[in-house]
């Protein structure tokens, strides 16, 4: 070894320290120490507290240099390490942390070995770690070098290598963006131009427990972060060797272990071996003994049979204890159901003696008999109404809508003319139909009702309306017309509990009425009067004039003087506001029935009644309040609204809240002065916006509504309103499209989301999808926000009669991102063809139109679009649609409808005004219901045909919102895709089907488009890519999973979108296997049999041999084990020995059986060609790999597996040189797979890929070669008719899917965490499957079940994880 004082190569000990003195002196004092010299210390002290003074003293020792840095504040550990690493001028240079050290020979023993190796740049000798210099080492860090170990995991510490400042040179450093392992990274940097020399030696001592929190110190998830972000960073640099070199060696590992495992094994067998001829001459020398030995013999034997005895009694305990848990368990839950039968018992007890004690004091009272002439004198005048109604029959209803009538045409006369002429047109019959459909838009009852599946809803019991919490409640009532407010007194002396009245008024003489009215209210009211502006009518007082009393209350309610003239009459207000403060304040049940529902449920913000029957559906829209409502709800922090969705809020702004629902609205400060002033409007105002933001400051306060309505006499709440989808009645639109048309000799007709369908449920997202070809083909970023930013800084500049085109669109787009005339006019191309073929026609109201062109009626389009006329007759006449008479297109015409300014001048272009015609003679049909209704309503036209949009009938449908929020919860336009095309397919059954229904998912072509067809789609583009990736010569498609997906990928493969890929796709076959078949013929000896007896069992041994093993024929090995034994209960994985052990005793069985299968199956396999496949694939749904392990087995050759989700297990295949991918999940933890619902819910995909046949159950040979044999058929397959609708539909949707999108479906990433919640939707009954559930069954003799209803299955699951 070099001497400890000769001249040599400066070596520069780099110390980054902050703030550790005491840890920092020792590993200075180490430096000193160090025999070697001379040296360089290069004190870096990363903004901590003064350390000067421990330098001072070192500043004269011989042969040693200081150089000391300071930062002004802390740069982190890298960037301190990297300036000393600059500042070093040492030839060598070795890092030391200011809490570890180095023994005295460490620098000299490294410079020793450098300087014999001329060519290696780094050296290290062993580190000990410990808790101090004094302690036991806690692990020796030692290991010689190995490059592909150092890719794996960091074996040596930082201050263990002494390093060429060549290195330096070369550009390694620490990488300040990582805080933990920048060593390793370090390391891995340097060994890109070297090796590292071991000097076996120990002489550096790392810290245990340092205040730095690097490496040691961390948890184990911050420790897989931080590695996982360094591989990250090399998975670039390392070339496909390294990276196969690093994934090898576990493998090689592994492979060493179980080599010396099989080793010991055999040593094993010698051993006993051995024994057992120990064993022997044991036996020869006892015979030697004679009769003198006798007795012993006799007395060892009777000892084994009464140990015997004794194993079997113990055996018998242990199931009698296992019995016996298995009783108390369940005796543990029948005590836990009859503790709440008993307590449901006193319940009922109690309010039934409760009830009779008051029918007993009622019948006992003195009033009870003094009414009773006026009790009979009642049903006397209910029966002579009841029989007036009955004689009387629709007349009333029918009185009514002709009154109606005849105000809308005019008068009596010109009513009376229009029903003759339209009994000439339409005969009786006919206006008879037409008359009976204005009945029943009179009267809503008599529509079909709707039928609708939800949790319950909640109507408080008694009990719970007497016994009510304290609550602060207040209401708000804003009384403009004061010759109403008796009336509201009325109603509010009806409260049952004290509050605080707070009363908004306009005058001074208002508010002096109402005070001069107190009396009127009761006892219970506490009132507080204000006079305010007369601007936001009812909800500035609301939101802005008793801000801070709501604040001091728990519940508040809110309540006018309303007088609305919606229709024209009087009597139309009157009725609106007592339906709303009836269901308010009718009575005080009423009042104690919401105080119960916010008190048993505090997740509910906001109660309002059920909407006035009297309202249009399509009040429950934005109509002109989107710009206020835009602005509102950004603020309250929603920023992805879809505005052309159906909203539930309490119209009419009447309601029950708590104060924590509102205080989001309350919270934005906003003032009276941020109202218009009044002046009569009916829609597009501040407070109008708000009354349909109500709902939604609840939500943004993380609670919830419901709405309240009467039922059997109670006052009941639910959270699903089935107003809107009642009143639209989608089965009847062609009904409606052809009265509503009748009379109108011109029919105007609006056109997308009307005549024509988009696949995107936004329209937008037709740019989303273009931004991807756009980037890809022409480079250009952002393409949608950039085109969307284009088009509205043109419609910005637009004057009146004006509007923009397509064409206008990319001229300023050019402009704005300086593109060429050709690259111009190849984006204005590309967009407009992509619009082009993405259009289709809706049936109904195609069938509609052709109607009308027979008839001879004038036919106009109308339409809002940059699109003109010249782009959209191809469309129209590629559709058959190209019937219309004139195009009002806004590109052409620059007329709007949401202006309303485009029918002033279509009725002047018709002649409609200049000629005298009357407006009813036109009649319109749109979507929108504001620019389409309300529009066309406001101007005194007669009331258009409203169709509603697919996306927006898919929302008011129960569960609808739940879908749509799922595929919305992170925008794409593949998920628009996927939700525009099962709203469209919805909407086609709804509207086509003559037969009200509103389970449009428990029809199974619907369900399977819906559900079903997005999880295999996704999959199988997957698939495909992974397939043409991966060079697959043949893709086989398990039974009975296989059997859609095989049909699917056939389709697919065959769609013109994927021929210029079709080539390199491989067929797709259907290959008969199943787990027990491929189990069963890969047997070769007892280790084998873990292919079949890894998975969860519970049943009989016999039942286990045969549905598992697939062995028919238990004959011999009954003879050999008994029928006892073949018939004892059995569970896997507890009874793992045991099952052995028998299974061992009847091996050569079961090897006999596997032998006859085994080449069945291979000469199956080479049946099907698949022994030419270079590289054959199986695709299944997953999990453990079992049948791919199985088949490589058998057929002696490795194949590919492409599944759904797997687990770690499936790991196995690897090891037989197989190949295992995944979509929704690879190789997964055990504890994971439950994360992912394709995993947790596959019994709903196994239940509906399935196929028509049986479970394979083997193979015979015939004289046409070898047949598969089955088990008998399940329930699926008995009424496979509704698993092949299902099929039918999902595979409509993957033809859909292609048509729409072409290649791009099969690029890109799909979102695969929406696409899996479907299945949790159906389980948990967000979405209403209805009977269909009862065809959802799946076959599990593998594990020891019979055939399960899969949602009766989740339900026992629910339930059990709830009582635990």
């Amino acid at each position: 070894m070099q001497d400890a004082r000769s001249a040599g190569p400066l070596v520069s000990i780099i110390v980054r320290t902050k703030d550790r003195r005491d840890t920092l002196r020792f590993a200075l004092d180490a430096c000193v120490a160090q025999s070697y010299r001379p040296l360089e210390i290069v004190l870096v002290n990363d903004g901590g507290c003064d350390v000067a003074d421990l330098l001072a003293p070192l500043e004269c020792q011989a042969g040693l240099r200081i150089q000391h840095l300071v930062h002004a504040s802390s740069a982190g550990r890298c960037r301190a390490g990297n300036a000393g690493l600059e500042r070093a001028d040492g030839d060598y240079l070795i890092f030391l942390d200011d809490d570890d050290w180095l023994e005295p020979e460490h620098i000299a023993a490294l410079v020793e070995a450098l300087g014999s190796t001329p060519g290696t740049l780094a050296a290290y000798a062993g580190v000990r770690y410990c808790e101090s210099p004094e302690s036991e080492a806690i692990e020796i860090l030692n290991a010689p070098y190995d490059p592909v170990a150092q890719r794996l995991a960091n074996q040596i510490p930082i201050h263990a290598v002494l390093f060429s400042r060549r290195l330096r040179e070369l550009g390694c450093r620490l990488d300040p963006q990582l805080d933990v392992f920048e060593d390793w990274d370090f390391w891995l940097q340097c060994a890109e131009h070297t090796d590292f020399l071991h000097v076996n030696q120990v002489s550096a001592g790392y810290r245990a427990g340092g205040a730095s929190q690097a490496g040691w110190g961390r948890s184990a998830e911050q420790v897989a972060h931080a590695r996982q972000q360094l591989l990250e960073k090399w998975k670039q640099r390392w070339s496909a060797q390294q990276l196969d070199e690093a994934l090898r060696l576990p493998q090689e590992r592994l492979g060493k272990a179980m080599e010396a495992h099989r080793d010991l094994h055999e040593a094993h067998e010698a051993l006993l071996a051995a024994h057992e001829r120990l064993d022997q001459d044991h036996a020869n020398l006892h015979a030697e003994f004679g009769a003198r030995d006798q007795a012993y013999r006799i007395t060892s034997a009777a000892l084994e049979e009464l140990q015997g005895k004794h194993a079997e009694l113990i055996s018998g305990h242990q199931r009698l204890d296992a019995a016996h848990a298995t009783l108390e368990k369940t005796c543990q839950d029948l005590r836990f159901e009859l503790g709440e039968l008993q307590e449901s018992f006193k319940r009922v007890d109690y309010l039934y003696r409760e009830a009779s004690e008051a029918y007993r004091a009622t019948l006992a009272s003195t009033s009870w008999r003094v009414t009773v002439p006026i009790r009979a004198l009642s049903k006397s005048v209910q029966r002579v109404k009841a029989g007036g109604r009955a004689m009387l029959g629709p007349l009333p209803v029918l009185v009514a809508t002709a009154s109606d009538a005849a105000r809308i045409s005019g008068g009596w006369r010109r009513l009376a003319l229009k029903l003759l002429k339209r009994v000439q047109s339409d005969g009786v019959g006919g206006s008879a139909r037409r008359v009976r459909f204005h009945m029943q838009r009179r009267a809503p009852s008599a529509m079909p009702s709707v039928v609708i599946a939800e949790s319950p809803p909640y109507c408080p019991s008694d009990m719970q309306m007497t016994t009510l919490p304290t609550l602060r409640c207040g209401i708000v009532a804003h009384v403009f017309f004061v010759d109403l407010f008796p009336e509201l007194c009325r109603y509010l002396a009806r409260m049952p509990v004290p509050y605080h009245l707070m009363v908004s008024v306009a005058t001074e003489s208002a508010r002096e009425a109402v005070l001069a009215q107190r009396d009127l209210l009761g006892e219970n009211a506490h009132l507080t009067v204000k006079e305010l502006p007369n601007r936001g009518r009812d909800i500035a007082p609301l939101v802005a004039g008793f801000r801070d009393e709501i604040a001091e209350l728990d519940v508040i309610g809110h309540i006018h003087t309303k007088k609305s003239t919606y229709t024209g009459s009087a009597q139309f207000g009157e009725d609106w506001r007592r339906h709303l403060l009836d269901a308010l304040l009718g009575d005080p049940q009423a009042v104690r029935a919401m105080l119960a529902q916010f008190a048993v449920d505090p997740s509910v913000g906001i109660v309002y009644p059920e909407t006035f029957p009297g309202l249009p559906y399509w009040a429950h829209t934005w109509l002109s309040n989107r710009g206020h409502a835009d602005a509102l709800l950004d603020r309250l922090g929603f920023q992805d609204i879809d505005f052309g969705q159906y909203i539930d809020y309490p119209a009419g702004s009447m309601f029950w809240a708590r104060s924590d629902a509102l205080r989001p609205l309350l919270d934005l400060g906003l003032t009276t002065a941020d109202f218009p002033e009044e002046t009569g409007q009916t829609d597009s105002t501040l407070h109008h916006a708000i009354e349909r933001c109500l709902v939604f400051s609840a939500q943004a306060a993380g609670l919830s509504r419901r709405l309240q309505y009467r039922e059997q006499g109670r006052h009941c709440f639910r959270s699903y309103s089935p107003f809107v989808l009642g009143q639209y009645a989608p089965q009847a639109l062609g009904e409606r499209l052809r009265m509503g048309c009748a009379d109108a000799a011109i029919v105007s007709f609006d056109l997308f989301d009307t005549l024509i369908l988009r696949p995107f449920a936004r329209p937008d997202a037709v740019f989303w999808m273009l931004e991807e070809k756009i980037a890809r083909d022409f480079g250009i970023a952002a393409f949608a926000s950039r085109r969307r930013q284009t088009e509205s800084m043109l419609r910005a500049t637009l004057g009146p009669g004006e509007d923009v085109s397509v064409e206008a669109i990319y001229g300023a787009l050019a402009k704005l991102l300086d593109l060429s005339a050709e690259t111009e006019k190849a984006l204005c191309a590309l967009e407009v063809a992509t619009e082009q073929g993405l259009f289709a026609a809706s049936p109904v109201v195609a069938q509609a139109l052709a109607a009308l062109k027979q008839a001879g009626r004038r036919l106009l389009l109308v339409s809002d679009m940059y699109l003109g006329e010249a782009h959209l007759r191809p469309v129209l006449k590629r559709l058959g649609l190209d019937v219309f008479d004139r195009l009002y297109v806004s590109a052409d015409t620059g007329y709007r409808k949401d202006r309303g300014d485009v029918w002033d001048y279509l009725l002047a272009q018709e002649g409609l005004a200049q000629g005298g015609m009357e407006k009813p003679q036109l009649q319109h049909v749109g979507d929108n219901e504001h620019s389409d209704v309300q529009v066309l309503v406001d101007r005194g036209f007669t009331h258009p045909v409203h169709v509603m949009r697919p996306a927006a009938l898919l929302g008011v449908l129960p569960g609808g919102q739940a879908l749509i929020g799922n595929y919305r919860a992170r925008p794409s336009w593949r998920n628009e895709l996927l939700l525009g095309l099962t709203a469209n397919r919805v909407n086609r059954q709804l509207t086509t089907s003559a037969v009200p229904s509103h389970q449009p998912f428990a029809d199974p072509k619907i369900f399977g488009y819906a559900i079903v067809g997005p999880i295999v789609f996704v999959f199988l583009a997957w698939l495909i890519g992974r397939l043409r990736d991966d060079g697959v010569t043949s893709a086989r498609f398990l039974s009975r999973e296989g059997w859609l997906l095989e049909q699917a990928y056939r389709m697919m493969r065959a769609h013109p979108a994927l021929a210029d890929m079709a080539s390199e796709l491989p067929e797709g076959s259907y290959l008969y296997c199943a787990r027990s078949v491929a189990g069963l013929a890969a047997i070769r000896d007892e280790v084998d049999l873990d292919l079949l007896l890894t998975a969860h069992y519970d049943g009989t041994l016999r039942q286990l041999l045969g549905a598992r093993f697939g062995l028919p024929d238990l004959d011999a090995i009954s003879a050999r084990l008994g029928d006892q034994a073949l018939d004892q209960v059995v569970r896997l994985p507890e009874d793992d020995f045991k099952v052995r052990g028998l299974l061992k005793r009847c091996l050569p069985e079961i090897l006999a059986a596997a032998t006859t299968l085994r080449q069945a199956v291979r000469d199956y396999w080479r049946g099907l060609g698949s022994d030419a496949d270079s590289r054959p694939a199986i695709i299944d749904i997953g999990y453990s790999g079992t049948i791919q392990l199985a088949l490589t087995k058998v057929i002696e050759a490795p194949l590919a597996g492409y599944y759904f989700v797997t687990n770690a297990s499936a790991g196995r295949v690897l090891e037989q040189g197989g190949a295992c991918a995944s979509c929704f999940g690879n190789l997964l933890p055990l504890e994971q797979m439950d994360q992912e619902a394709i995993h947790r819910y596959a019994l709903v995909l196994e239940a509906v890929l399935t196929s028509p046949e049986g479970q394979l159950a083997g193979f015979q040979r015939r004289d046409e070669g070898l047949v598969p044999v089955f088990k008998p058929e399940g329930q699926a397959q008995r009424n496979f008719a509704v698993i092949r609708a299902i099929h039918d539909g999902a595979l409509a949707l993957c033809r859909d899917l292609l048509d729409a999108a072409g290649p791009m479906a099969l690029d890109g990433a799909w979102d695969l965490e929406a696409v899996s919640a479907l299945l949790p939707m159906v389980v948990h009954r967000r979405l209403d499957i209805g009977a269909l559930s009862d065809s959802l069954v799946v076959e599990d003799q593998y594990c020891g079940n019979q055939e399960l209803t899969v949602l009766e299955f989740y339900d026992r699951q629910h339930a059990v994880a709830n009582r635990a």
